[in-house]
């Protein structure tokens, strides 16, 4: 295993559902990683750690050649976000660098923008709840470069009732059971794409409240099992556009 991912976390005050997806989803990327032939090192700094030893850590993992990826999981407290800017662009394989123009979207959601891609004929107007979170400025920004349709964008707080009107419903809040039956066209919608995943009463759940809206929508992603091994794929995909080794091959039989 030369080649190596390093994936990054530090630990808040207190363990909240959605750090405890984060850890999940820091273990998952690392079990991907494995099946592929990657190796990977997964530091956990402990809360109060200093900006700068995390950026030291940072800025060794960018001038080792044998990384080829390095994945800071968010969320991070306000006096750490300077980190992000420090991470080579090209081995900011999730994209958390808003600055990063080698990859122009987190990995979650370049993973949306590729089933819309699939799915364009069905599309048309597209409503994206989450739109001021880190995931959903991606996604919107994607959506109107490569021209998949009109996008609605909605935040917490915003009025649903525009939702009634999309054939394609987006939610990345990480709110629980949010999106119910009254906020679905009956007649038009197509297909919904859920990226929550936050834990609550024990088990992981996403944002479209499943049981409500049971039978609405043509096809929805499920929680867990549905974006989360389309993130790990484009992960995958960067991971060997890093490498530049026409000798490595991935292994995808997972």
């Amino acid at each position: 295993e030369r080649y190596t991912i390093e994936l990054h976390l530090v630990r808040t005050p207190y363990e909240t559902n959605r750090t405890v997806a984060s850890i999940v989803s820091l273990t998952n990327k690392k079990k991907m990683l494995e099946a592929i032939g990657i190796g990977s090192q997964i530091y956990i700094h402990p809360f109060g750690v200093t900006e700068d030893r995390v950026a030291r850590a940072i800025d060794g993992a960018n001038k080792n050649p044998d990384v080829v990826g390095i994945v800071v999981q968010l969320p991070l407290l306000a006096y750490l976000q300077e980190i992000r800017s420090k991470i080579d662009p090209i081995k900011d394989i999730d994209s958390v660098n808003s600055k990063n123009d080698y990859w122009d979207t987190c990995a979650t959601s370049e993973a949306a923008l590729r089933l819309l891609e699939v799915q364009m004929q069905h599309v048309a107007k597209i409503g994206l709840l989450g739109a001021k979170g880190f995931v959903g400025r991606h996604i919107e920004c994607g959506i109107k470069k490569r021209g998949f349709g009109e996008v609605i964008p909605i935040d917490l707080g915003d009025s649903f009732s525009p939702l009634k009107s999309c054939r394609t419903l987006i939610s990345a809040t990480g709110r629980p059971n949010l999106v119910k039956s009254e906020y679905i066209n009956n007649d038009g919608a197509y297909m919904g794409i859920d990226i929550g995943n936050t834990k609550s009463h024990g088990r992981f759940t996403g944002d479209f409240d499943v049981e409500n809206i049971d039978g609405l929508l043509e096809y929805l992603t499920p929680v867990p099992g549905g974006m989360g091994p389309l993130e790990m794929v484009i992960l995958a995909e960067r991971i060997v556009r890093n490498t530049e080794d026409a000798n490595f091959h991935l292994n995808l039989v997972m």
